[in-house]
């Protein structure tokens, strides 16, 4: 075997070690599946010593990452279809015989592993947890801390594949009428048996319900374009634009301007190790406290407007962009402009004899004005080539310090 050669087979054995394994190579191994099927399975429990169960329930989950589908499944046969692309759902109930077919535009996908476990925001979350016996093979583990819960993840060493999950959510006020803060709960939820890149029939996702059923339809389409803008909408610092005002909800807008064409995900970084003592002045409780990001940041794109719009999870709207200004209809233009005039294709004089010398910190392509959360981002010709509104206020970290002693194993397996 030449030198080359038993290089190359070096770095494939090294690229396998149990010990060396990464989460970002298992996002990397699922980018390439469009497709899955699992075994979803909520279980509630008592927040007691005796960690009663009080209910559970199983479900069979089919999903299509390329067109938003996602099928479940009841073991009544009841079905929940969700169609991302088209912004609709379809409920069957199999026991009354009714379905409803109805305009969502959430964004939560907790049936959906696929293309949570795709999310990149997830790999800088991961951390190393204990190795278990699955079906025989000893799979790597990874726990995320999410905002709310803990999501573990076991990954067979032989394919980078996930082949089981649980997510736990702790202290959450039970669903019986009367249930108080003091009632709270435990939901574990596992899934499993997973299979990615599954052929699946167009039929699975068919949003027309049986025809013995009755049928109910709720909910409304986008609203128009020309409704939302019937005239050119001016840019109001500190506020927003037209109908899209900072603390809006993701829902909110997208009940405007329908599902977006891009949705991407980020958590801040933020230097953490086992010296760290304190984040903001808030004390590290112990050397063993985790430090949890909660600050998550939601983008959402529609590329024709040439729009942003920026979330924080917990804020709401709290940053737009525009990159583009186009014609909606007869002398109606889209951004629109600052009550002073400026805005796209302005001249970088103009900006500078309007708000003086920009804030500090900046590149010399980019102005901007704290005081009125204003940034012109200027083209090489020094025109204003893109325009940016947030809230003028300095972000602040959330985040919380989580201390250990979370079981690295499945409830009751």
């Amino acid at each position: 075997m030449s030198l080359a050669a038993l290089a190359a087979v070096v770095v494939v054995m090294f690229f396998f070690r149990t010990d060396q394994i990464a989460f970002a190579q298992i996002q990397s191994r699922l980018s390439a599946y469009r497709t899955a099927t699992l075994r979803y399975q909520q279980s509630a429990f008592k927040q007691d010593a005796n960690q009663t169960e009080i209910s559970s329930v199983t479900q069979l989950v089919s999903v299509n990452a390329d067109d938003g589908q996602i099928r479940v499944e009841s073991p009544d046969g009841s079905l929940a279809i969700t169609n991302g692309s088209l912004g609709k759902r379809l409920t069957t109930d199999a026991k009354n015989n009714s379905a409803t077919l109805a305009y969502v535009y959430d964004t939560k996908e907790e049936y959906n592993l696929l293309t949570i476990l795709q999310s990149m925001h997830l790999a800088a979350n991961a951390q190393s947890i204990s190795s278990r016996n699955i079906d025989g093979e000893n799979c790597v583990g990874f726990r995320i801390d999410e905002s709310e819960s803990t999501l573990r993840v076991w990954v067979s060493p032989k394919t980078l594949l996930p082949v089981l999950a649980e997510r736990t959510t702790e202290n959450v006020i039970g669903p019986s009428p009367g249930d108080t803060p003091e009632d709270k709960i435990k939901v574990v939820t596992t899934f499993m048996d997973l299979r990615f890149g599954v052929p699946l029939a167009e039929s699975l996702f068919d949003l027309t319900p049986p025809s013995n059923f009755q049928l109910t339809e709720i909910g409304k389409p986008p609203v128009r374009l020309s409704e939302i803008f019937p005239r050119t909408p001016q840019i109001v610092p500190l506020q927003g634009i037209g109908p899209f005002k900072f603390g809006m909800t993701q829902t909110e807008i997208m009940q405007l301007l329908g599902l977006p064409d891009r949705e991407d995900i980020s958590k801040p970084n933020f230097p953490f190790d086992e010296n760290t003592s304190q984040v903001d002045d808030k004390p590290r409780p112990s050397k063993n406290s985790r430090l949890i990001i909660l600050t998550e940041f939601h983008s959402l794109t529609y590329s024709n407007l040439g729009l942003r719009l920026d979330f924080e999870v917990s804020e709401g709207l709290v940053g737009l962009s525009f990159d583009k200004k186009l014609q909606l209809a007869e002398g109606i233009d889209f951004p629109g402009t600052l009550g002073n005039g400026l805005g796209i294709s302005s001249l970088e004089r103009d900006v500078i004899a309007t708000y003086g010398e920009p804030s500090k910190g900046y590149s010399k392509s980019m102005l901007y004005y704290k005081e009125f959360g204003l940034m012109f981002v200027l083209s090489d010709q020094r025109t204003v080539s893109s325009l940016q509104l947030d809230k003028g206020v300095e972000k602040k970290l959330r985040f919380e310090w989580r201390e250990p002693g979370e079981q690295d194993g499945l409830h009751g397996k």
